[in-house]
């Protein structure tokens, strides 16, 4: 049962309440459509609030975020009345919700001086703002590649498109945020006719209704849609494809073989820089993991409800190789604390996982 509470306030006498009792106490963040940048509170008066934002454009409508010591998170929608020279932006509050997420299993803080003076850490970090500029920042190359694949396929397919991160958003890649399973569907008219329903019905549900050339085209039935992964774990992209009947299996194996080869080309050609930052874990549990940093670039990993990719190194230089859901992120004066939820573990890793969790008295 989920237990998380969200309360929304909308009168003038709790936005002066919220703005002098959280926002005035504890850093602010500003969400952006890639990440979220720190700005700094000045003062909520005659039921305007304002806020020093420097070297961004701040939308007419913006969302700022906060964490209290209780774990809630507040989030503060806003519309921008005006920016004076100084940097100084003055918004009015429309609503503010407060969220309470309490945890619900047991998690242990990692005490150097309890854990045999060992810290333990995580190491070569990907995700997905970095997949995504490191795209942007080869995007000429990244066109080609994407021309160079449509093309071959379309000789194939009826229709074939190659999407990657740098696109923006997309209905599909929101689905292999949480599932790289791929979407195999043989006839989107029948639902006997395929064997995920869960799946299916998602599809049926989310997919075809946010696409529109499925509704413009009745006559497209059929689908094969393949993540493009980094290290057989992080997606960062999708071939898909759509035909009016029903695919062999001959045309999975080929648009799973096409991905693996656009996913081995840029990591040969070195597209995605290879992170040699240390991150310090400062909790842990079965399910999630805490991690720590004070130096201020480490930011570029973490982005809320975004996939972050990492080995984490235990004691007697172990290795677990986790990706993970970013949850929230909070910094209480030089320290950045960002929560993660484990999204998937390999079977390899998550044995030794385990005994680690095991070591520390926690349940697995």
């Amino acid at each position: 049962m989920d237990t998380n509470s969200t309360k929304t306030y909308t009168s003038e006498e709790a936005f002066a309440k919220i703005f002098s009792g959280i926002f005035s106490k504890y850093q602010s963040f500003l969400k952006t459509q890639d990440s979220a940048v720190l700005i700094k509170y000045i003062n909520y008066k005659d039921g305007n609030a304002s806020y020093k934002i420097n070297g961004i454009n701040v939308e007419k409508k913006s969302v700022i975020f906060s964490r209290d010591k209780k774990n809630n998170s507040i989030y503060a929608v806003l519309e921008l009345l005006r920016k004076d020279e100084d940097n100084i932006h003055v918004f009015r509050p429309l609503k503010i919700q407060m969220v309470v997420k309490p945890r619900k299993e047991e998690r242990k803080i990692l005490d150097p001086e309890e854990n045999n003076g060992h810290q333990i850490h995580i190491i070569n970090i990907m995700s997905e703002f970095i997949l995504k500029s490191s795209l942007e920042i080869y995007r000429n190359k990244i066109n080609d590649i994407e021309d160079t694949v449509e093309s071959g396929l379309r000789k194939n397919f009826k229709y074939a498109r190659l999407y990657m991160l740098h696109h923006g958003n997309d209905i599909r890649m929101n689905y292999f945020r949480h599932n790289i399973k791929p979407i195999i569907i043989k006839n989107r008219k029948n639902e006997a006719d395929n064997r995920d329903r869960e799946q299916y019905e998602y599809y049926t549900k989310e997919i075809v209704s946010n696409d529109l050339k499925l509704n413009q085209d009745s006559n497209y039935v059929s689908e094969i849609t393949v993540p493009v992964l980094y290290d057989s774990k992080l997606p960062y992209g999708f071939i898909q494809v759509n035909g009016y009947e029903e695919f062999p299996e001959t045309a999975i194996r080929l648009i799973k073989n096409t991905a693996l080869t656009i996913n081995s080309t840029l990591t040969k050609q070195k597209i995605f820089p290879v992170s040699d930052d240390t991150l310090s874990v400062y909790d842990i549990s079965k399910n999630g993991i805490g991690i720590s940093f004070s130096n201020k670039k480490c930011i570029k990993y973490f982005t809320e409800n975004q996939l972050i990719y990492f080995t984490l190194i235990l004691p007697d230089n172990k290795r677990v190789n986790i990706l993970a859901l970013v949850r929230h992120i909070s910094i209480k004066g030089s320290i950045y604390k960002a929560g993660c939820t484990i999204s998937e573990i390999d079977a390899l890793s998550e044995l030794v996982f385990d005994e680690y969790l095991e070591s520390l008295g926690l349940s697995t």
